[in-house]
């Protein structure tokens, strides 16, 4: 429930720094929507606790049924243990991905008059929902776009916080992180190095060298994957050859 305070906060400060500007209408009302949606994820939410709470006690009782009597000079250990939670008819986990929720930011990171308030009010919402996984796999591109778009702030703090957003999106585990993903985040990340702002570029240089080597540790992690598909196709083919 944290990240649904910390976004609803978001989109109720987004909302009243919209209406200040018929320019932002639209913000206004991706926001309001997104906090329509924000209160039908916890009722879901809520349930799903309320499901995976009875799913546990279910799996309990049946281990417990599943424990022999014993008498006071031999004791039996069973050979199974609990039911997993997986096997129960709900899930163990929740999502929060919603694109009514990541919408609103966007929208607002689109303007580059609207004054770093705003921008930084997206920025952190789009930050909220990154760190937890809450940004659908097909939005990366989106949200990278952006990025782009508010890295030629002339913020000082707006810039500090692209170059954060911009090391969080390549290291997300929901999105897909594509090469034109990558190179657009280094784009961003290149051109805010060359600031005249010492604290800029020493940020986004360290951001380069971050992004540079996650991007070092893929490709080995590819390569060893694909070594390790090699090697199993080998042996599947001397296992499969005629004597």
């Amino acid at each position: 429930m944290e990240l649904l305070g910390e976004v609803e906060e978001n989109l109720r400060a987004l909302s009243v720094e919209a209406r200040k500007s018929k320019q932002l209408s639209g913000v206004k009302e991706a926001a309001e929507r997104g906090t329509l949606k924000l209160r039908n994820l916890k009722e879901n939410y809520a349930g799903f606790l309320r499901q995976k709470r009875k799913a546990e006690e279910e799996a309990s009782s049946s281990s417990n049924d599943d424990i022999p009597e014993t008498n006071s000079s031999t004791i039996t250990i069973p050979l199974t243990t609990s039911t997993s939670i997986n096997e129960s008819s709900s899930s163990t986990t929740f999502s929060f991905q919603s694109h009514d929720l990541l919408q609103p930011f966007l929208l607002a990171c689109n303007y580059m008059d609207v004054g770093p308030r705003l921008t930084l009010l997206s920025l952190s919402g789009i930050q909220h929902l990154i760190n937890r996984d809450a940004v659908h796999a097909d939005d990366g591109p989106n949200v990278m776009r952006v990025l782009s778009i508010q890295g030629n702030s002339p913020s000082t703090e707006v810039q500090l916080r692209v170059l954060q957003t911009s090391l969080l999106l390549v290291s997300s585990k929901s999105c897909i992180i594509t090469e034109e993903l990558l190179s657009k985040a280094l784009l961003v990340c290149f051109n805010l190095s060359q600031s005249k702002d010492a604290t800029v570029k020493n940020a986004a240089t360290a951001t380069v060298r971050q992004v540079l080597s996650m991007l070092f540790d893929r490709v080995v992690r590819e390569q060893v994957i694909a070594r390790s598909n090699q090697t199993l196709e080998e042996k599947n083919n001397e296992i499969n050859e005629p004597m």
